[in-house]
């Protein structure tokens, strides 16, 4: 049985004895085997003779795992997206190239391209490139804000952006719930801001404080300061440091690079460039040859700014923890902790409007109750008003039948006497014979007949 927990300092022999020293080990804590103590003769006895086995004698062979994930990844490719958010003129696009060290904003490069209006001045642009280092593939996609901060009421500048940022959680949500999914997501969440801050050396605009508190606990948020050049050291150091003080007076949460090494220690060199954040950066493509190398600079009638050079600005150390040490944390944290925080929000609101439905329900199915039961009472009512009236005219045609049961028998009863009478009063008129008479007979017959009755 293989454990996690290796026991180096106890090994096996071949023969499966157990060395000196471990025979008055009884319960077994030191029975786990560890890599290192598999007898050589194993692999031959395993594999076979003529068997090719790719790991060291000792070995089992988990430890290439890394580099089998490693393959996979680099076949299937990273993707990563950053917004760049700040005004116009800042050098936004121009820095973006020379971060990737490649045009992404090309039409023949981009592989996808989408804008979205958002009215005024204002835009969002998507831009999609395919970027490969050394078989690395990365999909990189760089939403830019053309636009942004150009109008005279820029109140309607943070709603767009806030909302494209939601809408991506909301479609990865929603591939991601689906009955019927994808076995690859493709990854459209925003993983980084970078938020550019002009060099005015006056703290934060009321625009740029308001936009970044929208952004705040959205988005990692990497503030930067553009065009450093414009300023000289100190007045860098001192606008790096009111920029700071008032991101913590308005309780904006920048995003925080690691620092830690693997093994537990804490890394100088990524504490020192942390040290760093506002970065104040310059950027360029223009190439000159400095000390016998092609560099990047910006040219001036008194110089050249290099680029590449930590000494002029901060562009060796935003491209170090941005690209080469904070890429996947930068993922992972929008991973686990914004895209977390708004899928449970959206389960709390989707729970909360479920309860207000059931709320509406319950009230309406109430409601609906009422109205049957006022439905259900007058129904009755008027039933039992028809029972009632039905009864009532059964009632009088059972009297009626009975009065006329009762005349049909009283009726019979006078037949016989009748005729008894009408036969002897037509033997009194056979001796009449004027018609006269016969009148003044049948009136006495009847009145013999009413008195006989």
């Amino acid at each position: 049985m293989l454990s996690p927990i290796l026991p180096l300092n106890n090994r096996m022999p071949t023969n499966g004895h157990v060395q000196n020293g471990d025979s008055s080990n009884t319960n077994g804590s030191h029975g786990r085997l560890s890599p290192n103590n598999v007898s050589p003769t194993f692999d031959s006895a395993f594999f076979g003779n003529g068997a090719v086995n790719r790991n060291p004698p000792g070995t089992v062979g988990f430890a290439n795992w890394q580099n089998e994930l490693f393959r996979k990844a680099a076949r299937d490719g990273f993707h990563f997206n950053m917004l760049v958010v700040g005004r116009s003129g800042l050098g936004k696009s121009t820095f973006v190239k020379t971060l990737f060290a490649s045009d992404v904003y090309d039409p023949q490069a981009a592989t996808a391209k989408k804008i979205i209006n958002c009215g005024g001045t204002m835009a969002i642009e998507e831009t999609t490139v395919e970027l490969v280092e050394n078989g690395v593939r990365l999909f990189l996609t760089v939403i830019d804000t053309p636009g942004f901060g150009d109008s005279i009421d820029n109140r309607d500048c943070l709603a767009p952006i806030a909302a494209y940022i939601d809408g991506k959680y909301s479609e990865y949500l929603a591939d991601e719930t689906k009955v019927h999914r994808a076995s690859r997501i493709k990854d459209v969440r925003v993983h980084c801001c970078l938020y550019f801050l002009p060099p005015s050396g006056h703290g934060l605009s009321p625009l740029d404080a308001e936009c970044m508190k929208t952004l705040n606990g959205r988005v990692n948020i990497i503030p930067i300061i553009a065009k450093a050049d414009t300023m000289t050291p100190d007045e860098c150091a001192d606008f790096k440091k009111t920029i700071m003080e008032e991101i913590a007076a308005h309780r904006i949460k920048v995003y925080s690079f690691p620092s830690i090494n693997d093994d537990g220690t804490p890394d100088k060199h990524q504490l020192e460039y942390e040290s760093r954040v506002p970065f104040a950066v310059c950027g360029s493509t223009t190439f000159v040859e400095i000390r016998g190398k092609p560099t990047r600079v910006r040219k001036y009638p008194w110089g050249c700014v290099e680029i590449d050079n930590i000494k002029h600005n901060d562009f060796v150390a935003i491209r170090h923890m941005v690209i080469r040490t904070s890429m996947f944390d930068l993922i992972d944290s929008t991973r686990f902790v914004h895209y977390e925080n708004f899928r449970i929000g959206r389960m709390m609101d989707l729970s909360e409007q479920q309860k207000q439905l059931d709320h509406e329900y319950q009230q309406r199915e109430a409601l609906l109750d009422g109205e049957w039961k006022e439905k259900r009472e007058l129904i009755n009512a008027n039933i039992t008003k028809m029972q009632q009236t039905v009864e009532k005219k059964r009632k009088m045609l059972a009297d009626r039948r009975k009065w006329l049961e009762d005349q049909k028998a009283e009726l019979f009863r006078d037949v016989p006497v009748a005729r008894r009478f009408l036969s002897a009063s037509s033997m009194n008129d056979s001796a009449s014979t004027n018609s006269d008479s016969k009148s003044v007979k049948s009136k006495s017959s009847v009145n013999i007949f009413r008195s006989y009755k």
